[in-house]
């Protein structure tokens, strides 16, 4: 079943003109819901509608201030929360205070770094 190909022995992918006129991605056009060569009426066309919906996509609703959450744990701000608890680390164990002044900065990146995720998630 799996990685045998049309019946004909040859792979879908590779199909010669006179199959491309017959086939569309290895099944038969006449089998596609019977849609004649010519097209759909517009009588067929309503009733397809109808039964099945439009042809669209479904757009998922997400809450705004959950995306706003979503940005905290992306791939980029992880990084910068890992170099926030290293620094912080570093800074508590050395008691140094150029070290705090680093996480200070790494903290506003991060904010940065979320605000602009943000902003173009909503565009």
């Amino acid at each position: 079943l799996l990685g045998g190909g049309k019946k004909d022995g040859s792979d879908y992918g590779a199909s010669s003109d006179k199959e491309d006129d017959k086939y569309y991605m290895g099944v038969d056009k006449d089998l596609l819901m019977n849609t004649p060569e010519e097209g759909l009426t517009e009588v067929e066309a309503a009733a397809r509608l109808e039964q099945f919906g439009p042809n669209k996509l479904r757009e998922k609703e997400r809450h705004i201030w959950w995306k706003l959450v979503l940005e905290f744990v992306q791939p980029m701000p992880l990084m910068i929360w890992m170099a926030i608890g290293i620094e912080s680390l570093e800074a508590y164990l050395h008691s140094s205070r150029d070290s705090w002044i680093d996480v200070g900065v790494l903290l506003v990146l991060q904010l940065l770094n979320v605000l602009v995720g943000f902003i173009e998630e909503l565009k």
